[in-house]
């Protein structure tokens, strides 16, 4: 008898053993594979803060408007919602970079949007201007400010959004969920007004 020969139910045996082997490890490269990267994962928490804002999302207008402003807005004849929404129009962002440091990250994100400063500064403008140049009234400081009041709806829908200089964003992880700290989501509404 020759002793090289592997008995059947040795090499059945040899087979099962190397085809469960190298099902373990395709298990074990699959695993490691699976799931976003800390990158991706950021990236999504970003876009679904950012694209609150950019889809007019109501608690995000809400918190735009204390209710004094609302009041006063009110006063004009002006909706807080439909002056917030023109507020938002155009805004749009672009994520540059992420930097990971083991539980907080960086994100460099360019912000294009509107701001409400620019618009009343140009309407503030144009109604001194007109009064100084004789086409409009000779108008009391009341009078000019109640005219920008009743006119800042038409200039901010009709004010151009901007690219602004990249911002710094922070971001945590918290209960294994990538989260953007508070003081990014004040940088956001800074820039609109």
């Amino acid at each position: 008898m020759n002793s090289s020969k592997m008995h059947p139910l040795q090499a059945k045996s040899l087979l099962f053993f190397v085809s469960l082997l190298a099902l373990l490890i395709c298990a074990i490269i699959a695993l490691n594979g699976c799931g976003p990267s800390d990158e991706e994962r950021i990236t999504e928490a970003l876009t679904t803060e950012l694209e609150t804002i950019k889809s007019h999302d109501d608690q995000f207008i809400s918190s735009l408007v204390s209710e004094d402003t609302q009041q006063a807005l009110q006063n004009v004849n002006i909706n807080a919602k439909t002056f917030c929404t023109s507020l938002l129009d155009g805004f749009d962002y672009q994520i540059n970079s992420i930097e990971v440091n083991k539980d907080t990250a960086q994100a460099s994100v360019t912000i294009t949007c509107k701001n409400l400063s620019d618009a009343t500064s140009t309407l503030k403008s144009d109604a001194e201007t007109s009064s100084a140049n004789g086409t409009g009234t000779n108008l009391t400081d009341d009078e000019l400010s109640q005219t920008i009041a009743e006119n800042s709806l038409d200039y901010l829908q009709n004010a151009q959004p901007k690219q602004h200089d990249p911002i710094t964003i922070s971001l945590s992880l918290q209960d294994k969920k990538w989260e953007v700290d508070q003081q990014a989501k004040s940088a956001f509404t800074q820039l609109l007004l």
